[in-house]
C-alpha cells in the first residue's frame, strides 16, 4: 500500500521513567491541552506487566510545551488493574479521565500464565489477588470516569461509563461529548467469546459525562466482516466532519491462524453529526 503520510519529530524526551523499578512500567498514555496552554498527560503506571493487578492511572502536567513535566498525581486507583487512560478538557479547569479494569478471573488467568515463565512475578500477582474482595469488585469493576474541577489538583471518586476506549471521549464544537467505544463485557474475557459486541462500535452522546446515552452504532462493513473492532477514537474536523478510526484484528474466516492474522486500522466518517456513518474501510496495510 502506498505511503501517504509522514511525521517530523521536532524533539523528544521523557515524561515518566523509572528504570530498575519492579513496577516501573507505564502504558497507554493520552494527552490534551487546555485553553491556557497547559499540557496534561495521563497513563497507566505502577505496572509490572502488560496484564497485572497493580496498574493505577496517573496525571502529569507541563507548562512549557512538554519540555518538563510535573510529579505524578494519582487519579484512579482501584484494587483492580486500571488500564487505558484517556483525558478530555471540558474547559475552565474541568477535566475528565477515562479508564477501565479487568476482573480478577482475567488477572488470575494472566498470573498463572506468567508463573510458568517467571514464578516470582506470578506468585506476587496471585498473592495480591487473594486480598481483593467481592465488594471491591462490585464497586469498581468496569469502565470508569473520574472528574477534576480544579485543573487536575483533586479528582472525584471513579464512576461508571457506558463504554471504554484508550483515549476516551471527544468534545465537539457544540460542546457535546461523543464517546465511541467497546462495551466492557467484550474486553473482560479470557477468550474471544463476546464476538457480537466486539463487531460493532457503540457511540454515546451527552452534555455531561453523567448523562451519556446510546446515540448510534458503527457496524462492520463487507470489507471488515469477521474482524474484531477495538479501541476507537473520534476527532472533529474544522468542517464539522467526524472521523472515526478503529483497531481491526482477526482473520477473514474467523479462525485463529497467526499467519493470516489481520492487524490494521479502519476508518468511517460522518457529515451529519454522527447520525449516519460511511462504510468502515481499511486505510493501511499494517496498523
Amino acid at each position: 500500500m502506498e505511503k501517504k503520510y509522514s511525521i517530523h519529530v521536532i524533539d523528544d524526551g521523557f515524561v515518566n521513567c523509572h528504570p530498575g523499578y519492579i513496577t516501573g512500567n507505564a502504558a497507554w498514555p493520552s494527552v490534551t491541552k487546555d485553553e491556557n496552554g497547559i499540557l496534561y498527560t495521563v497513563y497507566s503506571g505502577n505496572r509490572l506487566l502488560h496484564v497485572d493487578p497493580f496498574g493505577k492511572v496517573f496525571l502529569r502536567t507541563s507548562r512549557d510545551e512538554g519540555k518538563t513535566w510535573s510529579s505524578p498525581r494519582l487519579v484512579i486507583d482501584t484494587p483492580l488493574d486500571d488500564r487505558d487512560a484517556g483525558i478530555l478538557n471540558l474547559g475552565n479547569g474541568h477535566l475528565l479521565v477515562s479508564s477501565f479494569n479487568l476482573a480478577p478471573v482475567k488477572l488470575k488467568w494472566s498470573a498463572e500464565i506468567q508463573a510458568k515463565g517467571s514464578p516470582k512475578y506470578g506468585a506476587l500477582m496471585l498473592a495480591y489477588l487473594a486480598l481483593v474482595t467481592e465488594e471491591q469488585v462490585d464497586k469498581f469493576h468496569g469502565s470508569l470516569f473520574s472528574e477534576s474541577f480544579d485543573g487536575g489538583e483533586t479528582w472525584s471518586e471513579p464512576f461508571f461509563s457506558p463504554v471504554t476506549a484508550p483515549h476516551g471521549p471527544t468534545l465537539t464544537k457544540n460542546r457535546e461529548i461523543l464517546y465511541a467505544g467497546n462495551r466492557h463485557d467484550c474486553l473482560d474475557i479470557t477468550e474471544i467469546t463476546a464476538k457480537q459486541d466486539s463487531e460493532s462500535i457503540f457511540v454515546y452522546k451527552g452534555k455531561s459525562p453523567h448523562e451519556l446515552s446510546l446515540f448510534c452504532k458503527v457496524p462492520p462493513s463487507e470489507e471488515t466482516k469477521g474482524l474484531l473492532l477495538y479501541e476507537p477514537y473520534i476527532i472533529e474536523l474544522p468542517s464539522g466532519r467526524l472521523v472515526l478510526h478503529v483497531r481491526l484484528q482477526g482473520t477473514d474466516d474467523g479462525l485463529s491462524n497467526e499467519e493470516d492474522m489481520i492487524f490494521t486500522i479502519g476508518q468511517s466518517v460522518s457529515d451529519d453529526g454522527g447520525k449516519t456513518w460511511s462504510s468502515l474501510h481499511i486505510i493501511t496495510e499494517y496498523g
